[in-house]
């Protein structure tokens, strides 16, 4: 049996150590307005916390 290293994107790793380490990362989802993202697929970091920084509602 092996070992697996899994995390979700909050981990915020450099890609050069999920490949050397072969981690598997899986992308956190964000559900705003009813409308579901997947952090590093459909959305930014960047687009991310602006929609944070101007939402009335979290």
């Amino acid at each position: 049996m092996g070992v697996a290293i899994v995390t979700d994107t909050v981990a915020c790793l450099p890609s050069e150590i999920i490949q050397k380490y072969g981690i598997t990362v899986i992308p956190l989802e964000i559900v705003h307005k009813g409308k579901v993202f997947r952090d590093g697929i459909n959305i930014t970091s960047a687009q991310f916390y602006e929609m944070l920084y101007t939402a009335q509602h979290l």
